[in-house]
């Protein structure tokens, strides 16, 4: 299961606003992972943290809930793809293993190339 701690261990860093530009009422916090190797920028891991407690009379869900999404680009430029994870009951670890998984088999490019990268490669 998700939790503020598990994600904090995991590296995520928090953004914090009381939901005012976040996703709106009711969500408190953007943790958000950088997911990277020697090349660059693979993607970005945002888990937005809900207490909907707070808009949603007698809220029979967990408090906090959390949604974890990300967005990847294409190899071949053009449109991204918006991912998001259906996460009730899973571990931050599941979630960046299907994102990872998905980004593999998928193919998809990143979101920035290390500059060294780019000199070497060149």
């Amino acid at each position: 299961m998700i939790t503020a701690e598990g994600l904090a261990n995991a590296g995520y860093r928090a953004f914090r606003d009381n939901g005012s530009f976040l996703k709106g009422e009711g969500c408190t916090c953007l943790w958000q992972k950088r997911v990277e190797d020697g090349k660059g920028t693979r993607y970005f891991i945002n888990v937005y943290e809900w207490h909907l407690d707070r808009i949603i009379r007698d809220y029979p869900g967990p408090v906090p809930s959390f949604e974890p999404e990300t967005t990847f680009s294409m190899s071949t430029g053009g449109q991204n793809v918006h991912v998001t994870y259906p996460a009730r009951g899973a571990a931050i670890g599941e979630v960046e293993s299907f994102f990872d998984g998905m980004w593999r088999k998928m193919e998809f490019g990143y979101e920035e190339i290390n500059e060294s990268y780019s000199a070497v490669a060149a």
